[in-house]
Formats: C-alpha cells, sequence, structure tokens
C-alpha cells in the first residue's frame, strides 16, 4: 500500500467527523518525540467535554483480484493488532505528557491536560474492500476499543445530530458488553439500539438481529433522526454552533478557547428531542421579535444547565450589552433559588424573523455571583422574578421551556 493512498484515508476519517459532525472536536494527531524520532498520537481524536475517542485508521488500497478468504483474514487480524498497539501508546503518551497542545480540524489550539478526559474510548477504522463477516479481537487493547468498517463510521456521522452522541455511542459500543460481532454489521447494531431506547426500560439487554437495518427502516422509519417533518427544528442547534464558530469576539463574552468550547459543547450536547422542541421555541420567539419590533426572550432547561434566548431587532452591540446582563441576572437568581453552585448558564442572542442575514452573540458562566440586598432588589426590577416553574424544573433536571 502507498503512503498517500494510507493518509488519504486518514484524512476522509478526519473530515467525515468534522464536515458532518463539530469540527471543534475533532483533532489532528500531535506529534510527540520518542527517543531520537517522533510519533503521532493516533490519527485522530475526537475529544468533547471530559471524554475522547482515540481513532487509529488501517487501509488496503482495493485489488484487482479478490482475497482468498485465509489471507483477508490474515490481513485484518494483522492490522487491528497493529491499530490497539497504536492506540495502547497514544493512550499512554496522552496520559504521561506534561507539554501538549492539540489543534482542532477549525485549527484551534487546546492546551492538553490529562484531568481533562476520566473515560477514553479506542476506535480502529479498518479500511478493506471485504470487511464482512470477520470477528475482531481486542484483547490487548488497554481501553475499551471498538473495531469499525469505514463505510459504518459514515454511516454513525449520517445518523447521529451531533459529535457528541457520536462519542457516546462509541463509549456505549465498546463497553455495552454485547458479544464479538462481525464487522460491517453496524446497521444492525445501530438499528438494535434505536429500537430498545424507543421500546425498553434504559439499561435492559437486547440482541442484535441481522436484518435489523433494513426491517426497521421498512416497519418504523420514525425512529431514525431525519425521517420526521418536525426534525428540521434541530437544523437551528446546527446554525447557532456555525454561529459560535465564526463568533465576533465583540459581541461575545468569551475570553478563552476553553469557553470557546464550553459553548459549542454545550450546544452540541443537547439530544435529539429536546434539540427539536428548542429549536421550535426559538424560532416562535424570533417570529414573535419580528412581528411586533420588540425584544423576546426565553429559559431553556436541559440536564447539562440552562439556555438564556433572546431575539432582539436592537443594534447588535446594544443587543449583546443586554444579553450579558440578562443572563448574569438569570444565573444568579437560579443560584439563590435552587441552590445550585456548580450551574452552567449559556445566553444566546440572535436577530427576528424575518431578517437579512443572521448573527448569534453568546455568554457563557459558570460562576456564583453573591449581591447585597439592594443589588437583588435593583436586579429583579430591571429584569423581573424568575418564571415560577423554573427552580423545580432545575432541581429535577426536567427538560422544560418557559
Amino acid at each position: 500500500m502507498s503512503a498517500d493512498y494510507g493518509h488519504i484515508v486518514e484524512d476522509y476519517v478526519r473530515d467525515i467527523a468534522s464536515n458532518i459532525g463539530v469540527a471543534d472536536f475533532v483533532f489532528r494527531p500531535a506529534t510527540v518525540a520518542k527517543g531520537p524520532s517522533t510519533r503521532e498520537i493516533g490519527d485522530g481524536l475526537l475529544w468533547v467535554g471530559h471524554q475522547m475517542a482515540i481513532v487509529s485508521v488501517k487501509s488496503r488500497e482495493p485489488r484487482l483480484t479478490p482475497d482468498t478468504p485465509a489471507r483477508r483474514d490474515s490481513w485484518l487480524t494483522k492490522n487491528i493488532a497493529k491499530a490497539v498497539v497504536q492506540i495502547n501508546g497514544s493512550y499512554r503518551h496522552l496520559t504521561n505528557a506534561t507539554d501538549l497542545s492539540l489543534t482542532s480540524e477549525r485549527g484551534v489550539s487546546i492546551p492538553w491536560k490529562r484531568e481533562l478526559v476520566d473515560q477514553f474510548t479506542g476506535v480502529v477504522i479498518v479500511d478493506h474492500e471485504d470487511p464482512w463477516n470477520y470477528v475482531p479481537n481486542t484483547g490487548k487493547a488497554a481501553i475499551p476499543t471498538v473495531v469499525l468498517a469505514l463505510g459504518d463510521w459514515l454511516t454513525l456521522h449520517q445518523r447521529f445530530p451531533s459529535t457528541a452522541a457520536i462519542v457516546r455511542y462509541l463509549q456505549w459500543r465498546a463497553r455495552n458488553g454485547l458479544p464479538n460481532l462481525p464487522l460491517a454489521a453496524e446497521k444492525d447494531i445501530l438499528a438494535s439500539h434505536h429500537i430498545a431506547e424507543e421500546d425498553l426500560e434504559r439499561g435492559t439487554p437486547f440482541e442484535v438481529r441481522k436484518g435489523a437495518w433494513e426491517q426497521t427502516w421498512r416497519d418504523r422509519p420514525e425512529i431514525f433522526f431525519g425521517t420526521r417533518p418536525d426534525h428540521k427544528y434541530g437544523l437551528v442547534v446546527d446554525n447557532m454552533i456555525a454561529g459560535a464558530s465564526d463568533l465576533d469576539p465583540d459581541y461575545s463574552a468569551l475570553n478563552t478557547p476553553s469557553d470557546y468550547l464550553g459553548v459549542i459543547e454545550f450546544l452540541d450536547r443537547i439530544a435529539l428531542l429536546p434539540r427539536i422542541e428548542f429549536g421550535k421555541g426559538v424560532l416562535k420567539k424570533c417570529r414573535e421579535a419580528g412581528d411586533s419590533g420588540e425584544l423576546t426572550r426565553m429559559i431553556s432547561v436541559l440536564p447539562q444547565g440552562v439556555i438564556v434566548f433572546v431575539a432582539d431587532p436592537a443594534e447588535r452591540s446594544s443587543r449583546s450589552r443586554y444579553l450579558q446582563s440578562l443572563t448574569a441576572a438569570r444565573h444568579s437568581q437560579i443560584v439563590e433559588a435552587t441552590g445550585i453552585t456548580d450551574l452552567t448558564t449559556l445566553g444566546i442572542a440572535t436577530e427576528p424573523i424575518p431578517t437579512p442575514g443572521r448573527s448569534h452573540d453568546f455568554v457563557l458562566i459558570r460562576a456564583t455571583f453573591h449581591f447585597t440586598a439592594d443589588e437583588k432588589i435593583q436586579r429583579d426590577e430591571l429584569f423581573g422574578p424568575l418564571p415560577p416553574e423554573l427552580p423545580q424544573l432545575l432541581l429535577s433536571r426536567y427538560e422544560g421551556y418557559v
């Protein structure tokens, strides 16, 4: 195999993850010293919050004549073992590294600290013209590891709405206790997984049925993202992520790469159904602001925290200042009402509908504020009290919108 072909496939694997998913969470291989030479940390990394997937890609150029089954099995066994060794080495370097930065496919460099990640997963991507019915062995992996055919890597990104969802699926896939399954069976695994999520209580064991993919598309296509008319509202979050990627620092109170990634991670972690409902609420508020010519706002409660959303026809600098003040007010009111001291609050502002063009402003608050009694009175007079149902929603971490 030519080195060029191997690098092309490695780039393609990262391109799938960064173009369909979120480029900010897809990291290029980092080069580190190893004695007198150097080595790369993985062929790519997916890093979302405290979770990381270390990717190793093994590829073989297509051949004019097919291999015998024995030669095919020999190549897959040998190269999957090499990939496991590479993942083990990458994990070891990440565990011990003291001076390392990782660069995303967006071009943002993030200083690496081992304590930032508490769960690693290995992912071997195999590019082979005949992967079917081969059962891989990752018994020597230092971390839970899953092996996927290249086509299945693409399928997963087409079916999941976010990079965070991809990482969660890979972690589940490497730890789910299912028996070793053959390569290129991921579609059946994915369909069986979706059916279990829909029909069974969380954590209930289930069986992967051969042919589940085709049968589910035939009998229950609504299980798959993108098949229902209201799934389009989930694209509102995608547009916000794109807006965060191109944010203007003059209008957003984000001072570090960590703040910037915090915004994108918060949005990317919104699950499918809440993503759809949130998108509907945002569009409703934007239309109300467009019809009335006045500011509208909404608070959304999610498991990861609170979103304060504003649709405002005002000039952008004024809109940005109002967003920062409102988000700080709501964050402090919620902390006072609930006692949740580790609350994360994300503020987002945009234009009404209709409007030419679209921009987004952001503020991310994780701190705890302390106001005097007079300051609290002034704050509540300026921005109003919390909606009465909000504290209970937050205490239960129930997803809702007010």
